[in-house]
């Protein structure tokens, strides 16, 4: 690429790449202070994207309340859009247990000040404030309040384009479950005997949560309209597909067992006890490969049928693994463990819920798969 496209390119996206270089110094700052917060009192990693959730939250929340523009109206309206919003916080934080606790539920942890703290998880899930007052309990987990704050402060505002424009999509915009859904998923997690169609709810309660969360701030802050959401999803199609199948390659290639690290490991023993890291490796290789390809404007159709094919290899690969292939039993190293003979939904179902890096590569590429076919039909 030229130096003068590249001056071009710069000068056209200016704001959007500030924007990225702050969101990529407020990030910085987040690691480095949950850095320093783990070593001063010495909190443990469960899981990287556990550990990542709070960032997600306070990163989304100050950047969009940052380029969110302020409305100024009447005392009248203000007054109604705050009522509104200290509603909505009000059930955030109840749904999500933050306040309604009893407050003889705390006291072992508040003792008889009524207040207690808890530093013991990662920065951002902690340090945990707890309350214990005469008539109500609270337990303040930090990027939650942030959250939430920043949500209904995007609803106050929301509330306030209402009354000043009613139209039709502004006030589906208010209403949108996603708004209330980020608080209220974590909720289920307190109710005994939910239905098996739940449990996937229930164990990834905080994932699914911070995907409505980060949803529900989008929604708040562009606040377009269903025809709008549906020409710009077309407009932008090659590039959400493109991004897809990086997100799916990543996947793949970086997979912690069976990814690229596996199959050097495998090279440097001259060992292959299991198939699937050649498998992710190449695939995820040559999905890259594919973009690379198409985004030169090279051989597009096959390109869109070779990726249908490939992520349908990616889908009915996996649920054949966990059913009639039992794990890879035709390999000469890996023994048989009884998986034939499970029902086999019940079998792929289990797994997914088990393992939530596999879950989340079969949803991206279901997304792909549905975007490849689009691409598909209409080149």
């Amino acid at each position: 690429m030229s130096t003068s496209r590249i001056e071009h390119w710069s000068r056209t996206y200016r704001s959007q790449l500030w924007t990225l270089a702050a969101i990529n110094a407020l990030v910085a700052v987040q690691v480095l202070a949950a850095v320093l917060y783990g070593l001063v009192f010495g909190t443990s990693l469960l899981s990287l994207h556990i550990f990542l959730l709070p960032f997600i939250w306070i990163t989304t929340s100050v950047v969009t309340i940052w380029y969110t523009d302020s409305v100024s109206r009447g005392w009248k309206p203000m007054a109604f859009a705050g009522a509104v919003a200290v509603g909505y916080l009000s059930l955030f934080l109840w749904l999500s247990g933050t306040i309604g606790f009893v407050p003889s539920q705390l006291e072992p942890v508040t003792g008889s000040l009524g207040l207690g703290i808890d530093a013991g998880r990662s920065f951002g899930w902690g340090p945990i404030i707890y309350y214990s007052g005469e008539w109500i309990g609270a337990r303040i987990i930090p990027y939650q309040i942030i959250g939430y704050v920043s949500l209904s402060y995007m609803v106050y505002l929301a509330v306030l384009d209402v009354t000043r424009s009613a139209g039709a999509g502004t006030i589906g915009l208010i209403l949108c479950p996603g708004c209330a859904a980020a608080a209220f998923v974590p909720a289920f997690g307190g109710i005994a005997g939910v239905s098996a169609a739940l449990t996937v709810f229930l164990q990834f309660s905080y994932e699914i949560a911070t995907v409505m969360f980060v949803v529900a701030m989008g929604w708040l802050y562009y606040q377009p309209s269903i025809r709008t959401v549906r020409h710009q999803t077309s407009q932008h199609l090659l590039p959400l597909t493109a991004s897809l199948a990086v997100a799916v390659a990543s996947l793949h290639l970086f997979h912690p067992t069976h990814g690229l690290v596996r199959l050097l490991e495998y090279a440097r023993y001259l060992v292959a006890p299991d198939p699937r890291p050649f498998a992710f490796t190449l695939s995820g290789i040559a999905l890259l490969v594919g973009v690379g390809l198409g985004a030169v404007d090279r051989y597009r159709r096959p390109l869109y049928a070779l990726g249908i094919g490939l992520t349908l290899t990616f889908l009915l690969g996996y649920a054949g693994w966990h059913t009639v292939l039992d794990h890879g039993t035709f390999w000469p190293t890996i023994e048989p463990t009884g998986h034939t003979e499970t029902n086999p939904l019940t079998s792929i179902s289990t797994h997914l819920f088990n393992d939530g890096y596999a879950l989340l590569s079969k949803l991206l590429e279901l997304a792909l798969l549905a975007a490849l076919v689009v691409c598909y039909r209409r080149s």
